[in-house]
């Protein structure tokens, strides 16, 4: 956690310095770093953020593996991927998230061999890394378990609550993810209906919206409410935990801050009831807020550190996060007998190997059948 901690205090002193490293070599690169900086930028400037961040991200790593040093293209070479790999499993890495810098790695130097800014290699660097996709533990909780995490008293606990809730919304949602969430505007929700693009697949996306949904999204409101009330009660700086549980009393806690749940003003207000307005659906950003995307990750973090606090305080022996209500609504759609086509419709897969035989013909109403057969089931 400290490691990650001094990362993220060090980001944009990072991000400096990819840029100064990327105008070094704009030409002809023939560095490493030089060429993941090039291609940080240029994904960052062709609109495709969540690209230039993993390059950014691989980047930041294999340079701190460096000693900041850069290293010659001609150089990279297997026993040096080696030590590579290994440094970060010395780090407490799990051989998923080293292979995720790997791969990442391994896909520039090939666009570089491609771009013939070093000659074909006689042998591939990474043929004795691990760069696969190991299978994880199961990421899914009951429906006993879904239905106690709604009826938990979180008196007092807006924070709480309010990460209980996005928690929820995701599960009713078909497992929407935490960026597709915090992208949602009022007028994707039309006549019952609501329509989004899926940011990892491209895929549009429908879904008929219950009223458990329309209670959560109100629920989240009056929570940020909350939350902004005790920050603006303690002049504007974010809260502590320990703070947290002193003002438990008297409206409860801020522990997400003013800023990130949409600052001064109302629920309601916030909410834009104005039809004309296109506003958030949700309080997760503030219109026209600098930085969007690292504002909702600072959110998306903090939501799942509730969520863990929440999973303590019913004893699950699993770390509760947002993922879990993606897993989990596949799990209580695959136990109820539910098409795998269904089901991957459902939750916007972009395989092909399902799609391309039933998404001609699939009856969009066998998802929301499917939806509200599981959302009653909690």
């Amino acid at each position: 956690m400290m490691r990650k901690e001094q990362c993220n205090r060090s980001g944009q002193g990072q991000a400096a310095a990819l840029k100064t490293v990327a105008r070094g070599q704009r030409g002809r690169p023939k560095t490493m770093l030089c060429w993941l900086g090039i291609l940080a930028e240029e994904a960052r400037a062709e609109g495709r953020q969540r690209r230039a961040e993993i390059w950014r991200t691989t980047f930041n790593s294999f340079s701190r593996f460096l000693g900041g040093k850069d290293i010659g293209l001609r150089q990279m070479e297997g026993r040096l991927m080696q030590r590579y790999e290994n440094c970060l499993l010395a780090g407490g890495l799990c051989p998923n998230t080293t292979s995720f810098y790997l791969r990442n790695l391994r896909s520039a130097y090939s666009k570089a061999v491609k771009a013939k800014l070093c000659p074909a290699p006689r042998q591939n660097p990474f043929s004795e890394v691990y760069t696969g996709v190991a299978k994880t533990r199961k990421r899914a909780v009951c429906a006993d378990t879904l239905r106690a995490i709604r009826k938990l008293d979180l008196d007092g606990r807006p924070d709480l609550d309010y990460a209980r809730n996005l928690f929820l919304l995701s599960f009713y949602t078909r497992g929407m993810a935490f960026a597709d969430m915090a992208g949602l505007r009022r007028s994707d929700l039309k006549e019952g209906i609501l329509c989004y693009v899926r940011r990892k697949t491209g895929r549009p996306l429908f879904i008929h919206w219950e009223e458990r949904m329309q209670e959560t999204v109100e629920a989240l409101w009056r929570d940020a409410e909350a939350m902004g009330a005790a920050v603006r009660q303690r002049g504007g700086k974010r809260l502590s935990r320990r703070d947290a549980g002193q003002l438990a009393s008297n409206r409860g806690a801020g522990c997400l801050g003013a800023g990130a749940m949409g600052g001064k003003g109302t629920a309601s207000s916030r909410a834009g009831k104005d039809a004309d307005g296109d506003g958030y659906l949700l309080p997760i950003v503030r219109d026209g807020e600098a930085h969007a995307r690292s504002a909702y990750r600072n959110v998306q973090y903090k939501v799942n550190q509730g969520l863990k606090e929440i999973g303590k305080m019913l004893g699950l022996k699993m770390p509760l996060t947002m993922y879990v209500a993606r897993h989990s609504w596949a799990s209580l759609a695959k136990a109820k007998e539910v098409p795998l086509a269904i089901i991957s419709d459902g939750l916007g897969h972009a395989s092909e190997k399902v799609t391309r035989i039933y998404l001609a013909t699939l009856d969009m109403n066998a998802v929301d059948e499917v939806n509200r057969m599981i959302i009653n089931g909690i």
